[in-house]
């Protein structure tokens, strides 16, 4: 039986050998993976094309710049920039309001550029946890504390939240904020927009916290206490003013009005005579009359003529002057 077996296992061995598929017949490529093909010096790989930056009307100074007309040394030729708009780097440009290139080819503006300039800060204000600021070209950037969207656009009711930094103030839709006067206080903002409209924003009330609510037209100043009280002087020379839950009143016997200020109970106006009338509490004597009565209609503050400015604190009240 020994015998027997071994030829057995060899045959069956030898078999199997022969059936087995020539090397030979295997192509040694087809697992290969795709490899890019290396690109050239001077050549870089676009869109799957190794292409030459500097020349290369398609990918000009990088890939995806297309040139209209010949692109020399990585630079754009041969071609006029639309109306309104200058070559740049190779690309046009509109230095009215390009940040990278403003009023002229590589002129940087962090800020922004409007018509040409940079835009700086035009303003600042202050409420009880948050401060903004108004930039030359309307937009207000605030920081500090929000709630109901005290900085920007609203949160939802009773959230709060922490901005170290600047955030730039949007309305609902996400169009950022531009005023002429911005005002702030306790917990709210509100400005004058180029209409003359005003918007408010932040714990407002009947005001809608949130931009995009005008409570009053044809606004020139405005002034706005911790209480969410609101006053402003308008075109027609009036004050009207506003409380946080929406009623509105003209201040009477007021005309020719230019600059306002609120207290905490009490208000005060510049007249076009530079003259200061105030009305309201005045348990501190904070309406300068020499009293301390309070008075429902304006009175005029004595001793006092020529008034720049004005501005109101919980019971006092200052004045700047002209000379």
């Amino acid at each position: 039986n020994t015998r027997d077996l071994t030829p057995r296992c060899r045959a069956q061995t030898t078999s199997h050998t022969r059936d087995l598929p020539e090397r030979a017949d295997v192509d040694a490529t087809d697992d290969a993976p795709d490899v890019a093909p290396p690109c050239a010096a001077g050549q870089t790989l676009c869109g799957g094309a190794c292409v030459d930056l500097m020349s290369s009307a398609a990918h000009c100074s990088h890939c995806g710049m297309v040139c209209p007309g010949v692109c020399v040394g990585g630079r754009c030729e041969g071609f006029v920039c639309p109306p309104g708009t200058t070559r740049c780097s190779g690309v046009c440009v509109d230095p009215r309001s390009d940040a990278d290139h403003c009023g002229a080819c590589g002129r940087r503006c962090p800020g922004g550029c409007v018509a040409g300039a940079c835009a700086v800060p035009a303003g600042v204000s202050v409420g009880a946890s948050h401060s903004c600021v108004r930039y030359s070209d309307g937009r207000v950037f605030c920081w500090g504390t929000t709630g109901l969207g005290v900085l920007t656009a609203p949160l939802a009711s009773g959230s709060s939240a922490h901005r170290p930094r600047p955030v730039l103030a949007v309305g609902p839709t996400g169009t950022p904020v531009v005023v002429q006067q911005l005002v702030s206080s306790g917990a709210a903002n509100c400005g004058i927009e180029s209409t003359g409209a005003v918007t408010c924003w932040g714990e407002f009330g009947a005001f809608g916290g949130r931009p995009g609510i005008a409570p009053a037209h044809d606004a020139r100043h405005l002034a706005l206490n911790a209480r969410h009280h609101l006053c402003a002087s308008q075109a027609d020379g009036q004050v009207r003013c506003w409380t946080e839950t929406g009623e509105a009143a003209v201040v009477a016997g007021l005309t020719d009005v230019t600059r306002v200020a609120v207290g905490e109970r009490f208000g005060c106006a510049i007249r076009a005579d530079r003259t200061l009338w105030c009305w309201g509490e005045n348990t501190s004597g904070q309406l300068g009359d020499g009293t301390r009565t309070l008075r429902a209609t304006p009175v005029a503050v004595s001793g006092l003529a020529g008034v720049a400015e004005v501005a109101a604190g919980a019971a006092h009240t200052c004045a700047r002057l002209t000379s």
